[in-house]
C-alpha cells in the first residue's frame, strides 16, 4: 500500500502485540 506513496520507504519497530492459535494458544504483549 504505501509503495504508491514512497518506493524507498522503509519499515522498522515491528513487534507482536497478540496472536491466535498455535501450539502454545492465545498469547498477548503485555503492558510496560
Amino acid at each position: 500500500m504505501m509503495k504508491a506513496v514512497d518506493k524507498g520507504i522503509t519499515i522498522a519497530s515491528i513487534q507482536l502485540e497478540e496472536k491466535q492459535g498455535g501450539k502454545s494458544g492465545t498469547w498477548r504483549r503485555s503492558a510496560l
